[in-house]
């Protein structure tokens, strides 16, 4: 069995073909090839352990991923066997995986819900997952300008800097999550934050929203607001929802939002669902991350370096 630590897994990671990877993982959700595990958690007083899986028969992969948290850190595992025998494969640090694969989605529901002619992108955190939405979006929109916001100006003004010189894309620091959000058509939450980030009235009509860095029902990055101005809500597990979307707790919780309303990422991935219907309307992607694309991930790391493998 293949043991690849995190340098290794990152020389293998490229965007476009992750992407690729991820939205074929959901059209085989939408049409029964694969299925998806929701996150689980355990805990100590100090320490927490998450894990989460996926299976595809169209791949022929079946993945776990374990990570720990806790005040120290965080440290990323994903162990794949094979579909057909359940043979182990490998075992990979994931953590670039994970922000890939994170950004794969954002890019995933930005080109099946964004306007065809979105150019403007904001980008509200400056963290560890911040690089790869930008990056994946960039995959798939042609961008005249990204905004970046986050609350230390020296960091906002460090990541812009980094972002435009590494890859050559316009990335420029904001004053406040306002005036990133005010021309964007691509808006993007990616943080920690216990409380909303983004106001539902600074948003334009039209706007795709990426709900990205909250997977627990006690944080927030988006107002009641601006959840209750979107005219189509995907997710890209609704049972995951049920116990990580805090974006959707406070909206749910009043009734002015049903579980009913949300709409599984797969179904407008194959057009069961339009993504928009028109120019005007506001498109949320509330993303939680799951193991379904963890396992798309996977499998293109796997591709490169078992080539003769037959999946």
């Amino acid at each position: 069995m293949l043991e690849l630590s995190e340098t290794q897994v990152l020389r293998l990671l490229e965007m476009e073909p992750i992407i690729a990877a991820v939205e074929t993982a959901f059209r085989d959700l939408a049409e029964g090839q694969a299925s998806n595990l929701p996150r689980r958690r355990v805990r100590t007083t100090s320490a927490m352990l998450h894990l989460m899986g996926a299976a595809s028969r169209a791949m022929n992969l079946l993945v776990y991923k374990a990570y720990s948290t806790s005040a120290t850190g965080a440290w990323f595992q994903v162990q794949a066997y094979r579909g057909s025998d359940g043979l182990p494969l490998a075992r990979l640090e994931a953590d670039w995986l994970g922000r890939f694969r994170t950004g794969a989605a954002s890019a995933v529901s930005v080109r099946h819900m964004a306007r065809p002619d979105a150019r403007v992108l904001a980008v509200i955190g400056c963290g560890r997952q911040a690089e790869t939405q930008i990056r994946a979006i960039a995959c798939v929109r042609q961008l005249d300008a990204i905004y970046v916001y986050c609350r230390t100006p020296e960091r906002r003004e460090r990541f812009a800097h980094y972002m435009a010189n590494e890859f050559q894309l316009p990335v420029q620091p904001a004053p406040t999550a306002q005036a990133a959000v005010a021309d964007a058509d691509i808006v993007v939450t990616i943080t920690n934050a216990s409380r909303p980030v983004v106001q539902g009235d600074w948003i334009r009509p039209g706007t795709h929203v990426c709900a990205a860095g909250s997977n627990s029902l006690q944080r927030c990055e988006i107002d009641e607001r601006l959840v209750l101005r979107a005219d189509i809500i995907a997710v890209d597990s609704v049972e995951q929802a049920r116990s990580e979307a805090g974006d959707l707790a406070e909206p749910i919780g009043s009734g002015k939002l049903k579980w009913q309303d949300l709409i599984p990422l797969e179904k407008i991935v194959t057009g069961q669902v339009p993504g928009r219907q028109d120019e005007k309307q506001i498109t949320l992607f509330e993303s939680l991350g799951i193991g379904l694309e963890d396992l798309a991930a996977t499998h293109v790391v796997l591709q490169k370096i078992l080539p003769t493998l037959t999946y």
